[in-house]
């Protein structure tokens, strides 16, 4: 479950598919409040921690689960939810534009947010045998993350007449949200690249209206009109589910030119990304 920008779950839940007589060791604030099977732990413990995404380690036989307590978990959410990522990144942005070592500087942050991000979104799909060496490149992708935004801080500090970076002060030193803030870059890339296909494909339908409308017209029903314009025009299901979803209103002058003006306002914020 993702609660704010912090990704948990409740220990409970964690534990459900495991086997029960898997060895584990719970910790809070490294002192350990269970050792034993799954089968025997205690439901005020399981029911009363979080288990925080990326933190599960094996240790020997046994795995370690590092939990936070539930009032410890709300803390962080309100104390994350004062921090705009969306903003930071508007930021960074705003300032790089015109300076080509600070744009070098933001695509190697970037591609370290990549790296790091890809263990974390996959950590709960890593075996337990590959826990150990998984942690070890997960840390040292998330310390590249870190080392990757102090250094972009710190050249745009040296530009600055003031040598205040705010949004560096803004998003501060824990490790937690700052391995957030590289999963929102990813999120955010991934989202707009979704959009993009999505209005290209209706920028697409606009301009051959004819062609969309005898489809619909002779389809059998609306799954075979999305199957057939996937087939014949190579769009994904998305897409065609997208065009399919079309009103008449979408085909008029004044919908077309609010599907190219996000076009062009979406194009020119991902310029600052070209590897994409």
């Amino acid at each position: 479950m993702k609660i704010g920008e912090i990704y948990c779950m409740n220990l409970f839940d964690f534990l459900e598919n495991w086997h029960p007589n898997t060895l584990i060791i719970v910790e809070a604030e490294d002192n350990i409040i269970f050792e034993g099977t799954v089968k025997d732990i205690p439901l005020e413990i399981s029911c009363k921690y979080w288990v925080q995404e990326g933190t599960v380690r094996k240790d020997g036989e046994k795995v370690v689960i590092p939990v936070k307590y539930e009032a410890e978990i709300n803390r962080r959410i309100e104390e994350q939810n004062s921090i705009s990522f969306s903003d930071i990144l508007s930021n960074i942005l705003s300032i790089i534009d015109s300076n080509d070592y600070l744009k070098e500087a933001f695509e190697s942050m970037v591609r370290s947010a990549h790296s790091y991000t890809y263990y974390r979104k996959n950590w709960n799909r890593f075996s337990i045998e590959t826990l150990g060496r998984c942690n070890k490149e997960r840390t040292i992708n998330h310390d590249s993350f870190i080392e990757a935004i102090n250094s972009l801080s710190g050249l745009i500090e040296e530009e600055s007449i003031s040598g205040l970076v705010p949004w560096r002060v803004a998003l501060g030193n824990d490790r937690k949200i700052i391995g957030d803030f590289a999963e929102y870059i990813i999120d955010r890339l991934e989202k707009t690249k979704e959009r993009i296909e999505i209005l290209e494909s209706i920028k697409w339908a606009q301009e051959h209206q004819n062609q969309v409308y005898y489809i619909v017209e002779h389809a059998l029903d609306n799954i075979d009109a999305k199957i057939q314009i996937m087939q014949q025009f190579k769009f994904s299901e998305n897409q065609a589910q997208a065009i399919i979803d079309m009103r008449v209103r979408a085909f008029s002058i004044d919908e077309r030119e609010k599907i190219a003006n996000e076009l062009q306002e979406i194009f020119e914020w991902i310029k600052h990304f070209p590897e994409l």
